[in-house]
């Protein structure tokens, strides 16, 4: 399965074994976040209050787009940090309600017969999100916790896992590695190497006064 990313309007797919992409098809709304589930990309455009379900060829192409009704009120948006799905079709998205200027936790069961996105919780910080299993983990550029989500208070706590204040972090992921690591970090950190979860980002540059 190659990896599926978008940039702007456009969906691209890479080959994990060489790194060869190709363009497989324009989005009809930019892309402001996006993640794969069961065989299709769905991301929410910047400003838009649906999420669109892209359905591709065996070839990674585009198929077909259609916006999905999440049940929002008529005007109401979101500007996102990021969304993450899990195997059983579980969205869970960090954005900015316009209508209260408010940063929510949210969540949209896309395997329902018809989808609502409900509020889990308000938050102070914009999060990026991964799943690792059925757990969910998250990270923000507003310091450098690795936080993991409290299913029964709804919010995001952190684990007491942290990582250098050099790096700053663009995004999260999940993935699976049979190799254990060659070093023996730290049990917690640990845990969350085992599971699979990855930061992706890039280093903080130093600013010369």
């Amino acid at each position: 399965m190659p990896l599926i990313c978008a940039t702007g309007d456009t969906l691209y797919s890479v080959n994990a074994g060489n790194g060869a992409a190709q363009i497989n098809g324009t989005l009809t709304q930019t892309n402001a976040t996006g993640s794969y589930y069961n065989g299709s990309y769905y991301y929410f455009g910047q400003g838009a209050n649906t999420v669109s379900k892209v359905t591709l060829n065996a070839n990674g192409t585009i198929a077909k787009e259609e916006q999905l009704n999440l049940g929002l009120a008529s005007g109401l948006t979101y500007s996102f940090g990021d969304i993450a799905i899990n195997d059983q079709g579980l969205l869970v998205g960090s954005g900015r309600n316009s209508f209260t200027n408010q940063l929510e936790l949210f969540s949209v069961n896309l395997a329902a017969s018809s989808l609502v996105m409900t509020t889990l919780s308000f938050t102070d910080l914009t999060f990026q999100l991964a799943f690792v299993g059925s757990d969910l983990y998250a990270t923000s550029a507003s310091n450098q916790n690795i936080y993991k989500y409290n299913s029964n208070t709804h919010t995001l706590n952190a684990t007491g896992v942290t990582y250098s204040s050099q790096y700053l972090f663009n995004d999260l992921a999940n993935g699976r590695t049979t190799t254990p690591p060659t070093n023996v970090p730290e049990p917690a950190t640990l845990s969350l190497l085992a599971g699979g979860i990855a930061l992706v980002g890039r280093k903080r540059r130093r600013v010369q006064a």
